[in-house]
């Protein structure tokens, strides 16, 4: 099977996760770069739905069996750079597979700012050519005494020193139903 990652990133977490992929399936691995930089920009586009695009992909999609997307849900929003893309090149994705690293855990993915609302529009977006989407929560990786402490929990950033045990595990889930 033909595979690439595709992914944005803007605190390294999301590149991580996305580099550990294309290592593990052994495959290409492309960077979205979105046309607005700032992380507040990124915001405002991502909640008022407000698309500044991004630059153009010198990849074909429709030359890959399989497209993993990888990168960042944001106070429970699909991110702009992430939507862009898909929109853009939704069309020519055969079967898709999303994976992000976000703050929301499994016990808050129903509420406002949870990712199962993201996983259904990533869903409706690519019209049932979803196979899977996996979120790797930063609460994973959250050493006992900083539990409970969201702005402390928000800086922590994925390495090969913490990503074991439940996020390892996890990931090795998502990797096998890919393969």
């Amino acid at each position: 099977m033909n595979t690439i990652v595709v992914y944005y990133s803007n605190t390294g977490n999301n590149r991580y996760l996305a580099k550990k992929i294309a290592e593990d399936i052994q495959c290409e691995i492309l960077e979205i770069s979105p046309r607005v930089k700032t992380l507040y920009g990124l915001i405002i586009s991502s909640l008022l739905k407000v698309s500044f695009g991004i630059h153009t992909i010198k990849k074909n999609m429709q030359d890959y069996d399989i497209v993993i997307l990888c990168g960042p849900i944001w106070m429970g929003q699909f991110i702009s750079p992430l939507s862009d893309f898909l929109k853009k090149y939704g069309n020519d994705i055969k079967k898709l597979y999303f994976a992000s690293c976000c703050g929301s855990g499994s016990t808050s993915s129903e509420t406002k700012f949870g990712y199962s609302k993201v996983f259904q529009q990533v869903n409706n977006l690519m019209y049932g050519k979803l196979a899977l989407a996996e979120a790797f929560s930063i609460e994973l990786i959250t050493p006992e005494d900083m539990k409970g402490k969201d702005e402390e929990t928000m800086k922590l950033r994925l390495s090969d020193e913490n990503f074991k045990g439940e996020i390892l595990k996890k990931y090795s889930e998502f990797i096998n139903k890919i393969e």
